[in-house]
């Protein structure tokens, strides 16, 4: 799958409240080095919003 269809995957699975998938997706795509954009940060928060994560949450990366 195209990088930047994963991201929008994310994002779609937020939408579908499937943040647990949308977790494990995003999980994926940094053990494959993906970059992620500004937009993903938001996803997965959202996503961990979504299921009460907040441990994961707090690992997001802070943006300056």
């Amino acid at each position: 799958m195209p990088i930047g269809n994963a991201l929008s995957w994310i994002l779609g699975l937020v939408k579908c409240r499937q943040g647990q998938m949308a977790l494990d997706l995003y999980q994926q795509l940094q053990q494959e080095g993906v970059e992620p954009t500004t937009v993903t940060f938001v996803g997965v928060l959202s996503a961990c919003a979504s299921v009460a994560a907040l441990d994961e949450g707090m690992h997001v990366p802070k943006w300056i």
